[in-house]
């Protein structure tokens, strides 16, 4: 049994344990979405399919975001096209792939127990964190 002392010593600095926690969980997740989109992506030239990528997490106000874009790489229009659906010029409609956002939803519901675990990893005690919310 620990005494007073060791548990103060083992969550003294959670507060940064818990955001390299989100940080971590966040930029490996993103790095499993931009894969899952990549495979999910039509190819006809490839450029569509390499723009996939993932921004650095940014912190605002205690809130974690990461954006999986296709953003500064030449191929926006086509890319929203393609992921969200079109009519075309004579009036038929094109059904979106949605290859990001299907991405996303598959690899988000993975989230709170990959977090759930990093947090048990930087405390040595992975049962314990059963209170995680994410929102």
């Amino acid at each position: 049994m620990a005494n007073l002392e060791d548990l103060i010593n083992k969550y003294r600095n959670a507060e940064e344990k818990i955001r390299m926690a989100a940080i971590e969980t966040l930029e490996e997740t993103g790095v499993k979405i931009v894969a899952n989109a990549k495979l999910n992506t039509p190819v006809k030239t490839g450029n569509l399919r390499r723009s996939i990528h993932c921004t650095d997490v940014n912190i605002n106000d205690n809130t974690y975001t990461m954006d999986i874009t296709t953003e500064g790489r030449g191929v926006e229009q086509y890319a929203s096209k393609i992921e969200n659906g079109f009519t075309g010029s004579k009036g038929g409609h094109y059904v979106g792939k949605h290859m990001i956002g299907n991405a996303v939803d598959s690899e988000m519901n993975n989230f709170a127990a990959t977090f759930k675990n990093k947090v048990g990893e930087y405390f040595n005690d992975q049962n314990r964190w059963y209170i995680i919310k994410c929102m």
